[in-house]
């Protein structure tokens, strides 16, 4: 099978705008919540975090998965849409009126009795979200990736930036979070439906019913497990430790994930879309594979072992005085993005090679060990050792699903390893020189926004000159890929870089 160059330059273009709009998006996540943690302080952010994995567990439900199979299919007919959408929509609001029901016994449940307001007004984003499912598939079935990031970032920025700051500023507290959280969903909705509007007719039923629900149910079966890696730990800390602990925890879980979960979610629709062109093709989906552990490391690794290193110069920085002891979180959580970076871009192509149950065993026990093992931390040992549980648990599951993703396209190890090596040498390179940035800018100055901004300084030159030096040890497909993105770069500098890069 001959690769088709529309699907190439499609990619492409999807990786390009995932980039940018990962950019722009991530720089507007970090700034409001930043701003909004120096204003509330950690207890509001706690009760708010709890709250939203609930709501987020919920909105599982009601999404199914129904609408993920709008990608895979090789055709899509009216019928296919119409069933997703009638069944979102049906879930979306039983799932809602059974979160109004009990948001009092999951409140003391919880031990706060403030949680249940909390989850009465959260509630209806889980219909928001399945409304939104089915439009947003088709779109990424379309590889409009340039739609999708633009209405992702307008709405965050009229509802954290437009809405949240200013109730904050006026006192509102959680209430503030939780103002934002809506409109911030209710705008994506009504962006993504106008963009890809399609038949809202009700089906309940049609020819091809039973494979859609088949898939979905694995989906949810997926979801739901990496839900427990990503919210039964709020839950035990906000439960065990304090709602202010809670707090500390999910705002520094947000600072390290929030790049790498939005970069996933922006590229795994890359992947996933482009993927399923070329589902029966192994030979290249186990090149796409290679790639994809070498760009992981490359473009993950650098900036998050530094943040590791220099984790209590960022939470002074960036948060002040009120969010002492938090870089110990931190430090863990940051180390363990790269492990969760490479789970995110594998997943894709084991989905791809038609082992969508695979990954479902792999994950299961892996949740399950985690859940034992952050209720025993919790139990016995102070908070930071849940940050460095969940970074070894990550880590033994990005080898796991890695391993998995080989064997299903018989990709030896001794294949892949060597993809990891410039990468690896990258990260050591960058962070070092970051640390020892630190080091000498604590001795020179005394405000830590200036260690931070010689810090990122540093990385940014140390991190682009090192992928420049240590492009030889780069996979061949990484390579091809640096080439392919730097040469649209404006202006000459585009193309002396993707021919040094070919070098």
């Amino acid at each position: 099978m001959t690769e088709s160059p529309d699907l190439r330059e499609r990619a492409i273009g999807g990786v390009l705008w995932s980039a940018v709009g990962t950019a722009l998006r991530v720089g507007m996540q970090l700034a409001a919540q930043i701003a909004l943690a120096r204003l509330l302080g950690p207890e509001p952010f706690g009760l708010f975090a709890v709250a939203l994995v609930v709501i987020a567990l919920s909105g599982l439900f009601a999404e199914v998965g129904l609408a993920y199979g709008l990608i895979q299919k090789p055709e899509v007919s009216p019928q296919d849409i119409r069933f997703a959408f009638t069944w979102q929509l049906l879930l979306g609001l039983v799932v809602m009126l059974a979160v109004l029901a009990s948001a009092g016994p999951i409140a003391q449940a919880l031990d706060d009795a403030r949680a249940a307001g909390v989850l009465r007004a959260l509630a209806p984003g889980i219909l928001l979200s399945a409304l939104a499912a089915t439009p947003t598939m088709l779109l990424r079935r379309r590889m409009q990736f340039k739609w999708l990031q633009l209405a992702s970032v307008a709405a965050y920025a009229v509802g954290y930036l437009g809405v949240g700051l200013p109730l904050a500023l006026a006192g509102w507290q959680v209430g503030a979070l939780v103002a934002a959280y809506l409109v911030h969903a209710a705008l994506q909705m009504l962006l993504v439906f106008w963009k890809a509007p399609h038949p809202a007719a009700p089906l309940l039923w049609h020819a091809d019913a039973a494979g859609s629900m088949r898939f979905g149910a694995t989906a949810l079966a997926t979801n739901l497990v990496n839900w427990a890696m990503t919210g039964i730990d709020r839950l035990i800390v906000g439960k065990l430790y304090s709602v202010t602990a809670a707090g500390l925890y999910a705002q520094m879980h947000a600072f390290a994930s929030s790049p790498a979960l939005t970069l996933l979610g922006t590229v795994q629709q890359v992947l996933y879309s482009a993927g399923a062109a070329v589902q029966d093709d192994h030979a290249r989906l186990r090149s796409a594979l290679a790639t994809m552990l070498g760009a992981a490391v490359l473009f993950a690794a650098p900036p998050f072992l530094s943040i590791a290193l220099v984790s209590d110069t960022v939470v002074l920085a960036l948060y002040g005085p009120r969010w002492e002891g938090a870089a110990a979180l931190l430090a863990p959580l940051a180390l363990a993005m790269p492990a969760l970076v490479a789970t995110g871009l594998v997943t894709p192509l084991l989905w791809n090679s038609g082992e969508i149950g695979r990954e479902l065993r792999v994950q299961l026990p892996v949740s399950l060990a985690w859940a034992m093992l952050c209720l025993l931390l919790a139990l016995v040992a102070p908070l930071p050792a849940i940050g460095w549980g969940l970074a070894s648990v990550l880590i033994l599951r990005a080898i796991l699903m890695s391993q998995a993703a080989m064997r299903a396209l018989r990709l030896p190890i001794l294949e892949a390893i060597p993809a990891l090596r410039g990468g690896a040498v990258v990260a050591i390179g960058t962070a070092l020189l970051v640390l020892a940035a630190d080091l000498v800018a604590r001795r020179l100055f005394g405000a830590p926004a200036t260690w931070l901004a010689i810090d990122i300084a540093t990385g940014a030159i140390a991190m682009p000159a090192g992928i420049l030096l240590a492009r030889r040890w780069l996979a061949p497909g990484l390579r091809f890929l640096l080439a392919q993105l730097a040469g649209r770069l404006p202006g000459g500098i585009g193309a002396r870089l993707a021919a040094w890069l070919t070098i």
